[in-house]
């Protein structure tokens, strides 16, 4: 689904190979891509409480956490969405952010 839209998406599973979800995953747009190729020199990374339910059988947490950047009017672009399990390494989700975008901020 998101792969027709040209989402670029990143998976780690960490030590969890038989779970349900990955530890961690990292979306970026096409648009998202555009954004921090242009202004990707400082980066933020938020965090967004409550924004999922856990409805999974699994007893693992999730969250979701933004990647950000800020044009020339200090306007918020969305640079990359990450959703991780609340006791992933937050190292991780910079590396497949990394990855993604083939250059660090």
């Amino acid at each position: 689904m998101l792969e027709a839209d040209e989402y670029k998406i990143m998976h780690n599973w960490g030590s969890e190979e038989g779970a349900q979800y990955p530890s961690l995953m990292v979306f970026v747009s096409p648009t998202m891509m555009a954004s921090y190729q242009k202004y990707g020199d400082v980066v933020s990374f938020s965090i967004i409480p409550s924004l999922l339910k856990n409805s999974s059988v699994e007893i693992r947490r999730f969250r979701v956490r933004v990647f950000c950047v800020y044009d020339t009017n200090v306007r918020m672009l969305l640079a990359g969405i990450a959703i991780m399990c609340q006791e992933t390494i937050v190292d991780r989700v910079f590396q497949l952010f990394i990855r993604i975008h083939n250059r660090p901020p």
